[in-house]
Parts: structure tokens; C-alpha cells; sequence
């Protein structure tokens, strides 16, 4: 009877640590580049642990140096499922993947909840807002959009009313995707010439002549000229933007409405480069 005693209680405790195991929890914020203070890993932390809790979709961002080769959708999946990402036993889950090594970023979702919160129209405006932040530098305010506007599509997704656009064509869906970059990018652009032209123009007013000499001896003293200084001043520059074109992956780019899943049950945004 004890030895029976003994292994009854062996086999609960067995069951007990592996439960335990099974239902260890990745965290959900994890900096392996080392942008982020551990306060603000721990406020991001708990911002994800509130928002996943409410809406049962747990959201993660891995912040990397590199991806063993892999291309940055493999990246995703393979460290979604390796670390046992995802809310209940659906593995409900949102992931912002971020590659420092390539300068690379995609979101990917997987679990059918997460599906129906995360169309790909949805996903294609939560990295608008990501991409936007990154190639501003300000990692952390990238880490902040991709949670509160993750919050914004679960939220509409638990009213009923996911965020989509069906029977939109691609065409339309960009120009609103580009609509807040245009609107940068033409103070930046137009700012700059509009200001040298204004200090031509002043000094085309300071310098005003009754007449332009024909030969260079008009413009020189009688007793010569020496010059002990000399500095180059221009009042033109010129600037060129290239903008680095965002990787649509290999599924290619995203239209109409709903959710393209793959054969190994994720979605993905369209992703891009920072």
C-alpha cells in the first residue's frame, strides 16, 4: 500500500511540473539588440499582458540581430512556434518581428481569432505606422504604435466590426496607406528650396548696381587687390531621397478584403525595410 501510495504520488507530481511546462508563457516584449531600458521593457510587458488578456490575443515584439539565414517570414514562423507563442489552445497571437542586422520588420498573426482581428488590410495599416517610427529612429514610439493600434483592431474585431476593406482595389489602398508619408516628405521637400530662395531674393535686393561694368578692371582698386581670406559659400544645395522600397515578401502584395493564410496556418503583413 505505501509503495502504492508512493508512486500514485510520483505520477501527480509528474503531471503537476509538466502542466506547469506546458503553460509557461513566453514573454511578450524581448530585446535582443539592447534598444530598450529594462523600464521600458517592463512597461511594454505590461501594456501587452492588459491588452492580451482583454481580447485573448497575445501580442509579442522580438527585436533581433539577424535571422540564421532564414528570410524574415521562415523568421516568424519559426520563432512563433519554437517559443510556443499564442493565447490558448488556439495559440491566438499578433508577433512584430524586427531585424537589425537587414533593417528589416513584418508583423504576423496566427490562430483564427487573430485572423479575423488582423486582416491584411489591417496588418498593412498597423506597419504604416510601424515603418514610419522606424526609419525615424524612435524604436521604442514604433513599440508603442504596433500595441495601441493592435488594441484599436482587436477592439473592433470583439464589437464585430473587424477593420477590412473588401472590394477596394490595391491601387486605392496604397494611395490611403501613402497619404501621412506624401504629407512629410512635401515639408521636407519644399521647405528647403522655399528658404534659399528667400535668402537669394534678399540678397538680389541688398545687391542692386545702377549699372554691370564690362571688363573685370572696373571692379578693381587702383592700388590692387589683395585678398587674405577666402571662404566657399553656397546658396544652393542640392538633395536626394531614395526611398528604400518596402519587401511585399514572397506572397506579394496584399488587395481586396479578408485574410490570406499559408499552408502552415500564418498571415503576414506586407512588411518592408527601415
Amino acid at each position: 500500500m505505501k509503495r502504492l501510495l508512493t508512486i500514485v504520488t510520483a505520477v501527480l507530481a509528474f503531471l503537476f511540473l509538466n502542466t506547469l511546462t506546458v503553460y509557461a508563457s513566453p514573454k511578450h516584449i524581448v530585446d535582443e539588440y539592447g534598444l530598450f531600458s529594462a523600464e521600458e521593457i517592463n512597461t511594454l510587458e505590461q501594456r501587452a499582458e492588459e491588452i492580451s488578456e482583454t481580447y485573448g490575443v497575445d501580442l509579442y515584439i522580438r527585436i533581433v540581430n539577424g535571422m540564421g539565414g532564414r528570410d524574415i517570414q521562415e523568421y516568424a514562423e519559426y520563432r512563433y512556434m519554437d517559443e510556443g507563442m499564442g493565447y490558448g489552445s488556439e495559440q491566438n497571437g499578433y508577433l512584430l518581428t524586427i531585424d537589425m542586422d537587414e533593417r528589416y520588420y513584418l508583423t504576423t498573426a496566427y490562430g483564427n481569432k487573430a485572423h479575423i482581428a488582423f486582416t491584411d488590410y489591417a496588418k498593412d495599416q498597423v506597419e504604416a505606422g510601424i515603418e514610419y517610427e522606424l526609419r525615424n529612429g524612435d524604436f521604442y514610439r514604433a513599440a508603442e504604435r504596433f500595441l495601441n493600434d493592435s488594441e484599436y483592431m482587436l477592439e473592433r474585431a470583439s464589437q464585430g466590426d473587424p477593420v477590412d476593406v473588401p472590394g477596394v482595389s490595391e491601387a486605392e489602398l496604397a494611395i490611403r496607406r501613402e497619404k501621412a508619408k506624401r504629407a512629410y516628405r512635401t515639408m521636407t521637400l519644399v521647405g528647403s528650396p522655399l528658404a534659399s530662395l528667400l535668402v537669394c531674393l534678399g540678397l538680389k535686393g541688398r545687391n542692386r548696381t545702377k549699372g554691370i561694368a564690362k571688363t573685370a578692371s572696373s571692379y578693381i582698386p587702383e592700388n590692387g587687390l589683395t585678398i587674405h581670406r577666402h571662404d566657399d559659400v553656397f546658396l544652393y544645395r542640392n538633395v536626394t531621397r531614395t526611398p528604400i522600397p518596402r519587401n511585399t515578401g514572397s506572397g506579394g502584395g496584399h488587395s481586396g478584403g479578408g485574410t490570406t493564410i499559408n499552408s502552415g496556418g500564418f498571415s503576414h503583413g506586407s512588411g518592408g525595410r527601415f
